[in-house]
């Protein structure tokens, strides 16, 4: 049989071509009708001329298919009409593929040869150049202004050398060019505190005008590593000076406390230009983490001569510079920012508070709380512009509000008693469960869980005891405060945890959300505990976990207030009948807790909270038979087991009452799901 579309041979019983794919039509099909005479009736006549007209409808319609499917590179089939049954044809399961490793996927030769290398060589001539410039010292080959202007040449040379060679080999002009910037910072540095060959001014100045330029050329070859390259140079000069300095040069260097800190923001400040244009978070990251060593260099050699306003003063500076570092950009371009641009938020504010505490703490203790409210009220009015600027992307706005309010929580117990502590934890752990969800990052509800279980150790280990009962109010005391905010707390988690149940559930089937990024990945804990975690944070067991220790909570202070009550002085008694009555208080406080979880988990249809009653239930009944027995006098006995027994028989009816309701005692199922 010949193929209508490229007209080669192909077997009788093919349906389609081997060659082109194209459909085969079988010519007996059109000569099986039978010839229509001219005597035939006229309805039989054009019933043969609609029959040959779609024949040749369906050649036409299958060279087009054929062609189509040749353009495209895959065959267009369709199945044969026939009077017989169709046969589904099953797909057969590919076996699945292995991705390949990292060392198969990258190509490592060009990447360690052509970039790393010449990176490495330009960190060596520089530091070549530091052993030279030391042994010209030494030996007094050349005069002080001559090493100044060797090293200007020098990094002016190697400058020159990358424009030369930026368009031909990239990855190498930019390396050059690093290495120029940091020679340029080294010479301007030792000119001005090695030489005092310039002016605080005329120095600051140069230091500043190398840190545009280093940003200038960073934008140009739109080059992270050139950026990188030039800041940690400009970072370790000081250092790598001081480090080769010797005698005189030493103590002249030591000797300059601000010099060195102006030194150290007028370098930030180059970032903070880089950071605005460019949202490189490697470079953010890697400053803060230098200046903020650098500075605690500075502050170990100075901290003992310069007072509270320099030392504070400067990393405040420093501090407001990486606060614009990390939101100027997406206020200027309006960009939505990521997961690792909060923790740079976060860190950026963790270090300057932590930092300004060890600073002013001793000295300036009465005062702390009125400067983190100010803090407080810094992230506040960010939280207000970025909401005013970009109102499209309102994650910076709430993350700005969220460390606001962590602030203000912490504000709060700094300037009153310790109950109040609580209170601030019991913000901050809701405000974070609140957050992962707005801004769908696990990470933050793993924060926020963590901020609640120290909460349940501190009210638990130190807000439990009263030291003196003289004064004992019930229910209207310090620690009833502190309880009462925990308590609430975890049940506003626990409906935050119950409403977000499908976000988790999308997270959780469709990967991870944004805090999953590359860069946070790298930051953050070993794979499989990061695993583990993720995986509790979307656990249904997380809603659960939060009420019972609610739950817990609530039967733990209320068994304390009953126990202090009979301690002190409210309820006059003798000391013999103390012990039994603290007993059947217990017996009779948890018993009717647990009444209530019943009934509320009976008349609301909550299985959860129905055998959460009963397992409490059993606590004060197992307490009855094996220890008020014993150890109860009569009377406090018959009052424990008729008030138990009462209990036990509501319960019972209560379950009767509603068992076609809830169709079951403990385990049962309903047509949805467990109730």
């Amino acid at each position: 049989m010949h193929c209508p579309l490229c007209d080669r041979e192909n077997a009788d019983t093919s349906s389609f071509c081997i060659y082109c794919g194209a459909e085969l039509h079988n010519v007996e099909d059109e000569t099986d009708a039978p010839e229509i005479g001219p005597d035939a009736p006229e309805q039989q006549r054009g019933i043969s001329g609609l029959t040959r007209e779609v024949r040749q409808l369906q050649r036409e319609m299958r060279q087009v298919l054929s062609i189509l499917s040749r353009q495209d590179d895959t065959a267009v089939t369709r199945q044969p009409v026939s009077p017989g049954p169709t046969v589904e044809m099953r797909p057969t399961p590919e076996a699945p593929v292995s991705e390949p490793s990292l060392w198969d996927r990258v190509d490592w030769e060009p990447i360690v040869g052509g970039n790393w290398l010449v990176r490495i060589g330009v960190v060596a001539i520089v530091i070549g150049t530091a052993f030279f410039l030391k042994l010209a010292f030494d030996n007094n080959w050349i005069g002080e202004p001559e090493r100044v202007v060797l090293g200007i040449l020098g990094g002016l040379a190697f400058l020159g050398a990358s424009q030369y060679w930026l368009r031909r080999y990239p990855v190498y002009a930019q390396a050059l060019a690093g290495g120029g910037i940091g020679i340029l910072y080294l010479s301007i540095f030792s000119a001005f505190v090695l030489f005092s060959l310039i002016g605080l001014y005329l120095a600051v100045g140069l230091l500043l005008l190398i840190s545009c330029i280093s940003a200038a050329l960073a934008l140009r070859h739109d080059s992270l590593a050139l950026a990188l390259i030039g800041i940690s140079g400009a970072l370790m000069a000081p250092f790598i000076l001081s480090l080769f300095a010797e005698g005189a040069d030493a103590r002249a260097l030591n000797g300059q406390s601000l010099h060195l800190i102006a030194y150290i923001i007028a370098v930030d400040l180059g970032v903070l230009v880089l950071s605005t244009f460019k949202n490189w978070r490697w470079l953010t990251l890697m400053a803060l983490v230098g200046s903020l060593a650098a500075y605690g260099v500075w502050y170990a050699k100075y901290g003992d001569t310069v007072g509270h306003l320099a030392s504070q003063g400067s990393i405040t500076i420093i501090f407001l510079i990486f606060v614009a570092a990390t939101t100027l950009f997406h206020f200027v371009w309006r960009r939505a920012p990521k997961a690792y641009d909060f923790t740079l938020m976060v860190a950026t504010a963790s270090a300057y508070f932590g930092i300004s505490y060890w600073l002013l703490w001793n000295d300036f203790r009465d005062w702390m709380g009125g400067f983190t409210l100010l803090l407080s009220l810094f992230y506040g009015g960010i939280a207000y512009l970025a909401l005013l600027r970009i109102r499209e992307h309102v994650n910076l706005a709430l993350m700005s509000l969220a460390i606001a309010l962590i602030f203000l929580t912490i504000a709060v117990p700094v300037e009153l008693d310790s109950s109040w502590i609580a209170v601030a934890w019991s913000i901050q752990g809701t405000v974070l469960v609140w957050l992962s969800f707005r801004l769908r990052m696990w990470k933050l509800r793993a924060s926020g869980l963590c901020v609640f279980a120290v909460l349940a150790v501190r009210v638990l280990a130190f807000d439990t005891t009263i030291d003196d009962l003289g004064d004992f109010q019930v229910i209207l005391n310090s620690r009833m405060l502190a309880f009462a905010s925990a308590i609430t707390a975890l049940y506003l988690a626990a409906y935050l945890v119950r409403r977000g149940s499908h976000l988790m559930q999308e997270q959780q089937s469709g990967g991870d959300d944004e805090s999953g990024a590359v860069g946070a990945d790298i930051l953050s804990l070993p794979s499989n505990l990061m695993y583990s975690l993720r995986e509790l944070m979307h656990s249904r067991l997380l809603f659960p976990g939060l009420l019972v220790t609610a739950n817990f909570l609530t039967v733990w202070i209320l068994s304390a207030e009953v126990i202090a009550t009979v301690d002190s002085d409210v309820v006059d008694m003798s000391r013999e009948a103390e012990p039994h009555v603290k007993s059947l208080s217990l017996s009779l406080l948890w018993g009717l807790y647990a009444s209530v979880m019943l009934i509320i988990g009976i008349v609301r249809r909550w299985q959860p909270v129905r055998l959460g009653g009963l397992a409490l239930l059993a606590i004060p009944v197992t307490k009855l038979f094996v220890w008020d027995t014993f150890k109860l006098e009569q009377g406090y006995s018959i009052v424990a087991y008729f008030s138990l027994g009462f209990i036990l028989l509501a319960g019972g009816l209560l379950y009767q009452r509603y068992s076609e309701a809830i169709k079951g005692v403990l385990f049962e199922e309903q047509a949805g799901g467990p109730v």
